[in-house]
């Protein structure tokens, strides 16, 4: 049996949609209940190159959940989301998925196989969960798990790209005025031939080096970033330098530590809740952290819960924030860690936004205040000389 591809319109909406035939003849049997405007063959080797979006994976993770819930049968479910989602990998990969069914494999094991899809701890959450027979359940918590680490993600790119996008375009501006603007004001005053004041003196040196060597400047600039991002992505000494920098900055730091703090204690939670032993579930969560220096202290705890230790006892000597040890403890003294962990998770979310909401209210006028005191330098030092100009004339 081949792929094929189809579009056709319905209430003046086009659908594209994915059949099953032999040939083309057959596609047109297939679809005599309605006008097909275009067929054409579908290799799915390629289809699974394109990207799969988070949003669309939530989506299946919700509505495969809900289905579940309401008393619908696996198979049956995967079968109402293929007709009813209008996108092409969508279509494919529940396809794929009711296929792999139908050979007698798990829900687990065809995700194993199919390409793009859930990461190796939430595949692992499914096996345990259709052990102990708590899919729909588990399914939901992974969406909702997968929602808050998109919302941690959001909320760390939007605080550091407001101010590499500002700063980037001061820099822009910065570099048409020496490069376009100033250097006319020079072959003014040199007609002129009047004594230039040191500020404007020094603007039009800085204009000067400015063309002359700011492309190498530039290419010495690239040079150097994709250098470090090389040594950055194959060497762990060279990563954990420009991470130790990085979390040394005033604010960008505690912003990313607390993303990543945030991140691996609504990951232990999940895992733990679903019934993962603790060592594995600090396993996986290593898998989830990018922060080395956190990832450290995650394998230092490993090695004291294997060696006899109580978990908030491994978290102190893994010099782990003194607050989140006292959740821990809580947690490991109440019988319910997961849930104390959870809410950990949600306190360092909600300092997360609050840091980012502070950030963004103080720089914008910061930032600005900067740009126009760089911007009124270079004017102010632009005109100084009009006067003696005046004079003369």
């Amino acid at each position: 049996m081949r792929l094929y591809k189809i579009s056709y319109k319905r209430n003046n909406k086009k659908i594209i949609r994915l059949i099953q035939a032999n040939n083309r003849s057959m596609v047109r049997q297939q679809c005599v209940t309605f006008k097909v405007n275009r067929i054409q063959r579908f290799n799915p080797s390629r289809l699974s190159q394109q990207y799969f979006s988070e949003r669309h994976k939530l989506h299946f993770l919700i509505s495969l959940s809900n289905l579940l819930l309401s008393g619908i049968a696996l198979t049956q479910a995967l079968e109402y989301l293929k007709t009813n989602i209008n996108h092409l990998y969508y279509q494919w990969y529940t396809g794929f998925l009711i296929d792999k069914l139908e050979q007698g494999m798990s829900l687990s094991q065809a995700l194993k196989l199919a390409p793009l899809t859930l990461n190796e701890i939430e595949i692992a959450l499914i096996h345990a969960a259709e052990q102990s027979g708590m899919l729909a359940d588990t399914l939901k918590e992974l969406a909702e798990y997968r929602q808050q680490r998109a919302e941690l993600k959001s909320a760390l790119i939007k605080a550091l790209s407001y101010p590499c996008v500002i700063i980037s375009i001061g820099i822009i501006v910065m570099l048409a005025l020496l490069c376009c603007v100033i250097p006319r004001f020079q072959n003014l005053y040199n007609h002129a031939h009047i004594a230039l004041p040191a500020l404007t003196q020094t603007v039009l040196n800085l204009s000067h080096f400015v063309q002359s060597y700011g492309l190498i400047g530039l290419g010495i600039i690239f040079l150097i970033v994709v250098l470090i991002r090389l040594m950055y992505r194959r060497t762990l000494k060279a990563k954990i330098i420009c991470q130790r920098l990085f979390v040394g900055l005033p604010l960008f730091g505690k912003i990313w530590r607390h993303q990543q703090l945030a991140l691996v204690l609504k990951t232990l939670s999940t895992l733990l809740h679903s019934g993962m032993p603790l060592i594995t579930a600090l396993a996986q969560c290593e898998k989830v952290c990018h922060l080395q220096l956190l990832k450290q202290s995650l394998q230092s705890l490993s090695h004291g819960v294997v060696h006899g230790q109580k978990l908030s006892e491994a978290s102190t000597l893994a010099k782990l924030p003194q607050t989140l040890t006292q959740w821990i403890q809580i947690g490991e003294t109440s019988g319910d860690l997961p849930k104390m962990l959870q809410k950990a998770a949600e306190d360092y979310q909600t300092q997360l936004h609050n840091i980012t909401q502070q950030f963004t209210t103080l720089l914008e006028p910061m930032v600005m205040v900067i740009l126009g005191g760089l911007v009124g330098s270079l004017v102010i030092a632009l005109y100084l000389p009009m006067f003696q100009l005046g004079n003369v004339i």
